[in-house]
């Protein structure tokens, strides 16, 4: 076995050359090996380690590197999962994006219908998609069981549109839906949406077992987004503030802004308006006078697909919310050609970009023994619920009775024990009553008193007490009106 210079185990001179190729590792100086000894000692951590006798140091029976190094490696492995889809995406994201059909040529009827632009007007034909770049997105009917009924896809080249016979024909018996069968599209392409694993799972192909490889590279522009300007969980109330009407804000909510973060510049949320107001309108408004943000839409429209209790309430406005899903394609795509470059200066490896192929493609068909999987997930859940609420349960009775025996002798010590600690000083404390079964019981520990199978859940308040959680490093307290914070030290 190989050691390096403070005793530790290092790969051997043969492995090494397999990971790491020619990159030679230079010896360190000795101020830095004397520094690290005197460390490890600091921290009682032994060095050299004393290893076990049945320990490990044959060889290891890797490939040999396919390149210069495990860097070289591993980009090549990925060129080969990637194939031709990164010069399709790069080709998309510099196309020229074809504005939405007019109403007048719009031809509702079932199945994939294609729009391609001519000198002369819009050539009309029934076909499926069948360029390989492409953005795709799909509509639901909720009540139905949120099944696609309208279905859009946008080339370099044509739009297209698929519609189920139920949503031209709401009479059609039920059994006989379109909708149950998905909607089929193209393979081996490359397919941007928005929230796209939403739109794949509604995609008929999504389910073929013929290949271990997805069968498209579904891009999410709402993923990349949050890879180059999306926002942290802590940051989201703060960004809503500062958007929100200042005449509308409470003294309170301008305290919290007096001074605003640089930040709120440099990022949005994610839905499909924000990123596109985001990445193409605060660009697009420096050269073109005339732009205009995304606003929300017909909010009739996109509420239609989720309030309609029947087929024939979505039919009765089917020419709007056509309209209204052909724009979502362009506006998309538009998002797509903006996000791309970015995403790619952040993310410049194709490791990342094979990451997010096989991310967006997991796969999606289920096994005839899904109930019973599902059956042994939910035991798992509920077995480790009751673990934790067991742990809590003692965490309690022994927090309680350690009070108990201070309080007993001295109530000022008591209070005192309770105030030094950030976590206990936060739950309530207060002693209502010195007789009957409640006496001598704060507040927090009643309901063990009255009932000795009450549980903790994972949500409640006393449990992240009771477990001393922390964030960075610090005590997390809650804030009424801000939930969960902790003291960064500013």
């Amino acid at each position: 076995m190989k050691l390096n210079e403070i005793g530790y185990p290092v790969l051997s001179d043969d492995i090494h050359s397999k990971v790491f190729g020619d990159l030679h590792r230079d010896a360190p100086a000795q101020r830095k090996v004397d520094r690290s000894r005197r460390l490890l000692d600091r921290a009682n951590v032994p060095n050299p380690i004393d290893y076990p006798d049945n320990l490990y140091t044959g060889d290891l029976p890797l490939p040999k590197l396919k390149g210069n190094n495990i860097i070289d490696h591993f980009e090549k492995i990925a060129k080969e999962q990637l194939g031709d889809y990164p010069e399709l995406a790069e080709e998309f994201s510099k196309c020229k994006v074809i504005s939405p059909p007019p109403v007048d040529v719009l031809k509702f009827e079932a199945g994939w219908t294609r729009y391609e632009p001519t000198k002369n007007g819009w050539k009309v034909t029934n076909e499926a998609p069948k360029e390989r770049a492409l953005t795709f997105d799909t509509e639901t009917f909720v009540e139905g069981g949120n099944y696609p009924i309208i279905g859009t896809a946008l080339s370099s080249k044509a739009y297209y549109l698929w519609l189920a016979k139920e949503l031209l024909d709401p009479t059609i018996p039920q059994d006989e839906w379109d909708q149950y069968n998905l909607v089929p599209l193209t393979e081996n392409a490359f397919v941007v949406g928005h929230n796209i694993s939403f739109d794949r799972v509604r995609v008929s192909n999504a389910y073929t077992l013929k290949t271990s490889k997805p069968e498209n590279f579904y891009f999410d522009t709402l993923s990349s987004h949050v890879a180059v300007a999306g926002l942290a969980s802590g940051q989201r109330w703060l960004y809503t503030l500062t958007n929100k009407n200042p005449e509308l804000l409470t003294p309170e909510e301008q305290r919290k802004l007096r001074y605003r973060p640089r930040w709120v510049d440099e990022g949005a949320t994610n839905s499909l308006v924000a990123a596109y107001n985001f990445h193409v309108y605060e660009s697009r408004k420096f050269f073109d006078e005339n732009a205009k943000p995304l606003d929300e839409g017909d909010k009739l429209v996109r509420r239609i697909f989720v309030d309609a209790k029947s087929l024939l309430e979505i039919n009765v406005m089917l020419e709007d919310a056509v309209v209204y899903a052909l724009k979502d394609a362009f506006y998309t795509t538009e998002l797509f050609q903006a996000i791309w470059p970015r995403y790619r200066e952040c993310s410049p490896t194709m490791v990342h970009l094979s990451g997010h192929y096989f991310l967006n493609g997991s796969r999606v068909p289920v096994a005839d023994n899904w109930y019973k999987w599902i059956k042994q997930v939910d035991k798992a859940y509920y077995d480790a619920l009751e673990e934790v609420q067991e742990i809590a349960k003692d965490l309690a009775d022994d927090l309680y009775l350690h009070w108990k025996g201070i309080y007993d002798k001295d109530r000022d010590d008591a209070a005192k024990w309770v105030n030094e600690d950030p976590w206990r000083k936060q739950m309530d404390w207060v002693v209502k009553t010195e007789k009957g079964r409640y006496a001598h019981c704060p507040n927090w520990y009643r309901p063990f008193k009255k009932d000795p199978d009450h549980r903790v859940t994972t949500k409640s308040k006393l449990l992240h007490f009771l477990l001393r959680l922390t964030w960075n490093g610090q005590p997390i307290q809650w804030v009424d009106g801000m939930g969960w914070c902790y003291d960064d030290g500013t």
